[in-house]
């Protein structure tokens, strides 16, 4: 018998609209009010999911940023954290070469989008708790190779 229901949201859940029709939800809603373990899993950071979804209040868990962190929806407290130190980030932005068009560094609330234009210890000092971070590059051809000089220059961390 089943007793957990794991969804993605993007092209999952959520339509092309990033919207939740009313008819999923429900649904949902009814499998958690059945006993059902209801968990979103996802990319995104908590915030983004909770906004996406009408606050989540379907999910018993809510897995963010590519599995760095587990929330109660609910209570917003962390179940689980993986975060990235901010020397781990650092390093990863000293990285940076003429590939890539943007580092995007996330916390459990927002986004900050690194250019390579900015000095990167002033543009670190003020996040905490840095949950992931997504390397946009100029051409998509570029990433699988640096992909792997990633894994390799890092190899501590988990690259998706």
């Amino acid at each position: 018998m089943i007793k957990m229901i794991v969804t993605d949201l993007d092209g999952t859940i959520l339509n092309i609209e990033r919207k939740m029709s009313k008819a999923t939800e429900e649904y949902l809603i009814s499998l958690k009010e059945r006993g059902y373990v209801v968990v979103i899993a996802t990319g995104r950071n908590f915030a983004s999911a909770k906004k996406h979804t009408n606050g989540a209040r379907f999910a018993n868990y809510l897995i963010s940023d590519g599995g760095a962190c587990t929330y109660d929806p609910y209570t917003e407290e962390i179940l689980f954290k993986n975060n990235l130190s901010k020397e781990q980030v650092k390093s990863i932005l000293e990285y940076w070469d003429e590939t890539f068009a943007y580092v995007e560094i996330c916390d459990k609330d927002s986004y900050l989008r690194y250019t390579g234009e900015q000095d990167i210890e002033s543009f670190l000092a003020d996040i905490e708790d840095i949950t992931h971070l997504s390397i946009k590059f100029i051409l998509n051809e570029q990433a699988e190779k640096t992909f792997f000089e990633l894994q390799k220059e890092f190899p501590g961390l988990s690259f998706l």
